[in-house]
C-alpha cells in the first residue's frame, strides 16, 4: 500500500493497483466525477468525503505509482504513461491550459478536471516517476531527465 497526501485531499494506491481517494473535492482532486461525488451523503453541503472511495482510469490502466498535489493529483501506470486530475490554474495537469486560458471569470472553474485524463503531451515519453508540488508537477523518463508539466526537459541546474 502507498499514500499520498495533499493540502487537502489523500490518495492510496493498494497492491493490486487500485486507487482510493478522499477528502476535499471541490478541485476535482478525487477523481470523481459530479455524478458520483453527488451520490455520498453530506458531500453537497461540504464538498468533502471522509472515507477511501476506489477511482479508476478511462482504460483500467495498471496503476504504479500515485502522487498529490495542493489540489491535484497524478497517476502513472505500468507502461509509463501519465494521468491527472484536479485543479489545473497553473497548467499542473499537463493538459495544455491553465487560468488565463480561459475567458475572464471563467478560468477557475475551467481549469479543473473531475476524472483522470491522459497527458498527450508527455506521451511519446516513457516515464518512470511522478511528483506533484505544490502547484506544478515533475516527471522523470526513462532517460533519467526531467520533464516539466509542459512535457518539457528541464535542463537548469
Amino acid at each position: 500500500l502507498v499514500i499520498s497526501s495533499g493540502t487537502v485531499h489523500n490518495l492510496a494506491l493498494a497492491y493490486d493497483g487500485k486507487i482510493f481517494s478522499w477528502g476535499s473535492a471541490q478541485g476535482g482532486q478525487l477523481g470523481l466525477s459530479l455524478k458520483e461525488l453527488e451520490s455520498y451523503p453530506g458531500f453537497k453541503n461540504n464538498y468533502y468525503i471522509s472515507y477511501p472511495i476506489p477511482i479508476s482510469l478511462p482504460d483500467n490502466s495498471n496503476i504504479i505509482k500515485i502522487s498529490c498535489g495542493v489540489a491535484h493529483s497524478l497517476a502513472l501506470t505500468n507502461e509509463g504513461k501519465v494521468y491527472s486530475w484536479g485543479f489545473g490554474s497553473n497548467g499542473q495537469l499537463g493538459l495544455g491550459f491553465c487560468e488565463d486560458s480561459f475567458e475572464p471569470g471563467e478560468g477557475l472553474k475551467n481549469s479543473m478536471r473531475y476524472v483522470p485524463e491522459k497527458i498527450e503531451e508527455i506521451n511519446d515519453e516513457i516515464i518512470s516517476d511522478i511528483k506533484c508540488g505544490k502547484t506544478f508537477s515533475m516527471f522523470v523518463n526513462d532517460k533519467g531527465e526531467i520533464l516539466d508539466d509542459k512535457g518539457e526537459i528541464d535542463d537548469e541546474d
